[in-house]
């Protein structure tokens, strides 16, 4: 299968406030499984500067 750099279906091209705010508080949740899935989106979005170093 050829790559065409087409984005995924579904893949947040913008960096809405109101996508990286609520995917921000969910970072503190004490769910491991919601942590984990909020980094993914976050990382998708390229929201990567919200994680603490």
């Amino acid at each position: 299968m050829r790559m065409t750099g087409r984005k995924r279906p579904g893949h947040l091209e913008l960096r809405d406030p109101e996508a990286v705010e609520p995917l921000t508080a969910a970072l503190g949740d004490q769910s491991r499984y919601v942590r984990r899935e909020a980094a993914k989106a976050l990382g998708a979005i390229g929201e990567n500067g919200v994680f603490p170093l």
